[in-house]
């Protein structure tokens, strides 16, 4: 778990690092968000919600309650064909993608976006949350 003085001094030192050089939301990613299939840091206990908020990141803006009915539910192979195209929209990278690279990039995905959930399925929740980031690109 993160301190509040980390997140404080984050926070800080990202709105002026964005301020600066001028950064879009959308360009604000962890380690895990670029080498999926090596990093697994800042993880699911990072505040990346709370941050977005702050205009440090994205997030999407569906509420919890309505995804939830979604959580497991499987999806088609041509729904995961899009959920494959929704995250390189993103910016993850999604070529080449052998089967266990495919689980550690969902697992990527859900720590930064599905945090209390992090399985490596890609069900019908991640799909919804990938479409809706999609579009803020």
């Amino acid at each position: 778990k993160f301190k509040k003085s980390q997140i404080k001094s984050i926070k800080e030192l990202s709105l002026y690092l964005i301020k600066k050089y001028k950064i879009k939301s959308s360009n604000i990613l962890g380690h895990s968000d670029i080498a999926f299939d090596r990093k697994k840091d800042p993880g699911e206990k990072f505040p990346w919600k709370y941050l977005a908020s702050k205009k440090i990141g994205i997030w999407h803006k569906i509420e919890e309650i309505k995804l939830k009915k979604f959580r497991k539910k499987k999806i088609s192979n041509i729904e995961m064909t899009m959920f494959i195209k929704y995250l390189n929209k993103i910016g993850y990278f999604t070529r080449s993608l052998t089967n266990s690279k495919k689980l550690r990039l969902a697992q990527s995905f859900q720590r930064r976006f599905r945090q209390n959930l992090i399985n490596g399925k890609i069900d019908r929740e991640c799909l919804i949350i990938a479409e809706k980031l999609s579009k803020l690109f």
